[in-house]
């Protein structure tokens, strides 16, 4: 009886842990004053969550209207449209679908956010009752909010990914003049143009795609807007790109023909003390075998 008290404890302490703490995840409406520039009302508190790269602050209310002790499971896979984003689909039970429903019927028009520790998970704004008890959430690319919804809860992994099982290694790129760029290497191609973008340093152009039909470079352009909008706060991350022991040979599915270029997409990965990116780089390849940077 004693042997079967003490598998028992161990049981349940083991399934506790790997329940892990469902209340990280929270819920709770943003308030009108998006912007903690001045006095807060006294109900509202500010918070820090990263968005992409970024963390931002929001002014919300500092009552949890939801969390993820309502939450059955957790499906997670991979958008149709882009392998590098991902979608979330939160299962919820039968209690916390009602409190959800009615939650979303009584606040039409509020801002809901959502985070789990200290990722964002979304900030959406309800626009109807959501009376399923499935919640579905796109436009992922943060490996490290996966990585905390699959310690915490019971999730279905649909997104194939292996988390240690990528072969990156951490760019070693310089600028010192000792170091020749390659541009027929698509792996040096992005070590140089990461480099150079992560720093905001122009020299990043020289290895954009160079869209010689037009006059305005319309590439260049978004991946200005890019840096100045999104990416700001890149030069907080450590660069990593994929370890190719052999030349680049990419499946045929892979290769959308335009005039004399071919496009190829390849992962590389953002990472620091509490985040993790890994994004597709869109490469053009010319009919000279060189390699230049379109979008990522």
């Amino acid at each position: 009886m004693k042997r079967f008290i003490i598998f028992l404890l161990v049981f349940l302490m083991a399934g506790a842990a790997f329940c892990g703490d469902r209340s990280l995840l929270k819920f709770r409406f943003v308030n009108e004053i998006t912007k903690p520039d001045g006095p807060i009302p006294e109900n509202c508190e500010i918070i820090s969550v990263y968005n992409d790269l970024d963390k931002i602050d929001y002014v919300v209310e500092k009552e949890i209207v939801f969390d993820g002790s309502h939450i059955k499971q957790i499906e997670l896979k991979r958008d149709q449209f882009a392998s590098e984003i991902y979608e979330i689909v939160l299962t919820l039970d039968v209690e916390g679908a009602k409190i959800f429903s009615d939650l979303t019927a009584n606040n039409i028009g509020k801002s809901l956010l959502a985070q789990i520790d200290n990722s964002y998970l979304f900030n959406a704004v309800i626009r109807q009752a959501i009376t399923s008890n499935s919640v579905s959430v796109s436009g992922f690319n943060n490996i490290t909010t996966l990585i905390k919804l699959k310690e915490n809860f019971d999730c279905i992994d649909n997104t194939n990914i292996n988390y240690d099982g990528f072969k990156f290694k951490k760019s070693t790129f310089t600028s010192d003049g000792t170091q020749t760029v390659d541009k027929k290497d698509p792996i040096q191609v992005i070590e140089a143009f990461l480099y150079y973008y992560r720093q905001n340093n122009p020299k990043w152009k020289n290895y954009a795609y160079p869209n010689l039909s037009s006059k305005e470079n319309r590439f260049i352009k978004n991946l200005e807007n890019l840096r100045n909008n999104s990416f700001a706060s890149m030069d907080q991350y450590d660069i990593y790109v994929e370890e190719m022991s052999e030349p680049l040979n990419v499946p045929p599915s892979f290769f959308f023909r335009n005039n004399d270029y071919i496009n190829v997409y390849i992962p590389f990965k953002l990472e620091n003390q509490e985040n993790t990116f890994i994004r597709n780089i869109n490469l053009v390849i010319n009919k000279d075998g060189e390699y230049f940077v379109k979008s990522f």
